[in-house]
């Protein structure tokens, strides 16, 4: 690609100064870091070497004391009047019970039933489960922390977390609303703030809201599997599939075509929304145009406040060819799929190309497949690019070959207009590293001047050979 870039004050002289001394910072940033690096791996091998002889001399102390002690004790036996040998067996035992005493203590207690049976409290009753059956566990834990070097041992510090789940039960509401639980745990402890966790499984009516149920049971008598209403805590969808088995003549056509509408209806301040498509990513529509065939299924969904919202279009079509000469037989398969979507969160694009084919003449067999996608999400683009093939001779000789090349770009900035930044990159580094000098008013008005004025890239087309060097230096 060929890119004219306008001059921002600064000779090549004077570029190629700056260009060194941001390359000599550069290499001093990291000899420095890598000295750090050095010396940090060194004091980390020296601390762990440090632990490791402390943990073994630990072993080897409360060792020599006892052997000690029980020296002094034989000698006692022969000399028990000997005043010096008392002290000095009282103050190892003594030593022994300091070295040997307890730095923590763990106390743990568990207690689990899942003995419940349902109550009605009036306006709230509890609804024990069967299968799976509702269960109750407790759990504390205390860890007791002794100070050291003291004997007896004197508590310095207690710890304790509590944590207790009641799971899989249901709680009704003046027997008209059913909530049903997963479960429901609370945790809490020294030095941490309590937490509360509710996981709700679904709500159901019962009672006076009863109808609902029934009102769902009624619409799927009257239209079949083809209606469904969920309801969930956080909202109740509704939907309805129309399946059409085919529409069109015998050289263009749709088949298992499912017109589909969803509705949903939300339990906080988000709006309803209304959703319109063709088909879904299990049961995608067929078309078929002479001996090309496809897939595809789309979904347009709205709402009164934000209008269309999201936007899903699936396509995917190709063609297949055969010939047979003879002994001489070949096939060809051409796939096209490309995919969009458009929400809240952004734009999602995918596209891929698929072409693999084999040719088979008596016992000799070639195949060979090509597949190509693109991905584009947000500022990145992402690509795939794979080539294999396959050459047999009878049973005896196989030979295959397959690569792949991935590439992610990242995308560019809007107007493509790098040259005020480029100008401000300059004089920021100049300031900071105190090359100001290096730079004359002259040359400051002309870098104030691409500031204030910035110069658009001029982007020449490439021709058909740099179009190539372009491609290749990818694939090498």
């Amino acid at each position: 690609m060929k890119i004219v870039l306008y001059e921002v004050g600064l000779s090549n002289e004077d570029f190629k100064d700056v260009r060194q001394e941001i390359l000599n910072k550069e290499e001093e940033l990291k000899n420095e870091l890598q000295k750090h690096r050095d010396e940090s791996k060194k004091y980390e091998n020296y601390l762990k070497n440090q632990v490791a002889i402390i943990n073994g001399l630990e072993t080897d102390i409360i060792q020599l004391v006892e052997n000690k002690i029980k020296e002094k004790e034989a000698e006692l036996l022969n000399d028990p009047k000997n005043q010096d040998l008392i002290d000095a067996y009282v103050k190892g035992k003594e030593l022994l019970n300091i070295l040997s005493t307890l730095s923590k203590k763990e106390i743990n207690y568990t207690w689990q039933t899942s003995s419940f049976k349902n109550a009605n409290f009036g306006i709230v009753s509890f609804l024990a489960s069967n299968n799976p059956k509702t269960s109750l566990s407790v759990g504390v834990r205390n860890t007791i922390y002794f100070q050291p070097n003291k004997f007896p041992s004197i508590i310095q510090n207690i710890e304790s977390v509590a944590e207790n789940k009641l799971n899989n039960f249901g709680i009704s509401l003046l027997k008209a609303i059913i909530i049903n639980f997963n479960e429901v745990s609370f945790i809490a402890g020294t030095n941490r703030k309590p937490k509360f966790d509710v996981k709700i499984r679904d709500v159901q009516f019962a009672g006076a809201f009863s109808f609902v149920q029934a009102l769902e049971s009624l619409f799927k008598d009257l239209l079949g599997d083809n209606f469904s209403l969920d309801i969930s805590p956080q909202n109740i969808a509704i939907e309805y599939l129309l399946p059409i088995k085919y529409l069109g003549t015998p050289s263009f056509g749709f088949k298992d075509i499912l017109f589909r509408i969803v509705y949903t209806l939300y339990f906080n301040k988000r709006p309803m929304e209304l959703g319109v498509g063709i088909g879904t990513p299990e049961n995608r529509t067929k078309l078929a145009v002479g001996i090309y065939t496809g897939l595809f299924y789309f979904l347009v969904i709205g709402n009164p406040k934000d209008g269309i919202t999201t936007i899903i279009v699936s396509i995917e079509f190709g063609g297949y060819f055969g010939l047979s000469l003879g002994p001489l037989r070949g096939e060809v398969k051409l796939v096209v799929g490309l995919y969009y979507r458009k929400d809240l969160s952004g734009v999602v694009m995918e596209g891929y190309f698929l072409c693999e084919g084999r040719v088979k003449l008596w016992c000799f067999m070639v195949s060979a497949r090509f597949y190509m996608g693109v991905r584009s999400q947000g500022s990145y683009v992402e690509g795939r690019c794979t080539v294999s093939y396959k050459i047999k001779i009878s049973s005896l000789i196989k030979r295959k070959f397959s690569t792949t090349y991935y590439k992610k770009m990242a995308g560019a900035t809007p107007a493509n207009n790098q040259s005020a930044s480029a100008a401000k990159s300059i004089l920021k580094y100049s300031e900071i590293n105190g090359l100001t000098n290096k730079i004359s008013d002259e040359q400051r008005l002309n870098i104030k001047r691409k500031i204030d004025n910035p110069v658009k890239r001029i982007v020449t087309p490439l021709n058909e050979s740099e179009w190539q060097i372009f491609i290749n230096s990818y694939i090498d």
